[in-house]
């Protein structure tokens, strides 16, 4: 192949890795290079405390009074965004980005300069999450303001109602320092790169949160092969993959129709 006009690229990960260091890191994210300083996470560092106490889970710890008031003092976007978009600072945290950029970036990235790529002239690279949003809805959360004519091409290929900007205030989005998709934009420079997000609900914020804070403690702070931990694992592969069949059939439909449409779009361009 000579030239690739246009490339539709897919990466559908598991949320964590285990860095060589042993510390848990979020593969959605990367870090920065050495001589760049991480960005600032604020207002994370103040909760801190309340998703990783340094304890096993169980017991009593008031999660749901303790995050009504992070609510009143922080707002739902504040808080949304200090806990899903990704800190630098507590490697125990939740959503941590790691030291250095992740192994599996650098396999992404070597796999995207692949010589056959390089005369890409447009470039839609899908991200697939699951987590946000209503369960058995999708959104696609793109990294362009609402008024750019970007977002309004994106529209006109997937529909208006599926497509939205990575705006905290406008949608179920939250601002990422280092998307997995910032490698595409890197390496296909001289191209147009639609970054997308595609974000299917499966359950309600307080039990998504719940299961990712009980994992956490758990990995940090407990016997990591015992009934309990193993209980909690299920309950998180659970939040981000439910076993319900009515579920699933949605989600890979969904899925094909977005894939579809993106193939399609991009061959009439």
């Amino acid at each position: 192949v000579d030239v690739v006009p246009a490339i539709v690229g897919i990466n559908d990960v598991h949320l964590y890795v285990t860095t060589p260091d042993g510390q848990p890191a979020d593969i959605k994210e990367w870090r920065a290079p050495a001589n760049r300083p991480a960005p600032p996470t604020p207002p994370y560092p103040a909760l801190n405390p309340w998703l990783t106490p340094p304890t096993p889970p169980g017991g009593v710890d008031l999660f749901l009074l303790k995050g009504a008031w992070y609510l009143l003092r922080l707002g739902p976007i504040g808080v949304k965004q200090a806990i899903a978009g990704g800190q630098y600072e507590f490697p125990q945290g939740i959503f941590y980005g790691g030291r250095g950029r992740e192994r599996s970036l650098q396999i992404l990235e070597k796999i995207l300069r692949d010589p056959r790529l390089a005369g890409a002239e447009r470039v839609l690279h899908i991200d697939l999450h699951t987590g946000l949003g209503r369960r058995g809805a999708y959104q696609l959360l793109v990294d362009f303001p609402a008024d750019s004519t970007e977002l309004r091409r994106l529209e006109h290929w997937f529909g208006r109602g599926h497509v939205a900007s990575n705006d905290p205030g406008a949608s179920i989005a939250y601002t990422v320092s280092g998307l997995m998709s910032r490698v595409s934009e890197t390496v296909f420079s001289r191209a147009e790169v639609f970054p997308i997000v595609m974000e299917f609900g499966t359950y309600r914020l307080v039990r998504l949160l719940r299961a990712l804070r009980a994992e956490n403690r758990c990995h940090f702070h407990a016997d990591r092969t015992s009934p309990v931990a193993a209980r909690i694992r299920r309950e998180l592969l659970e939040i981000f993959c439910p076993q319900a069949a009515q579920w699933r059939r949605r989600y890979l439909a969904t899925g094909t129709r977005v894939l579809t449409q993106a193939v399609t779009s991009l061959a009439r361009e």
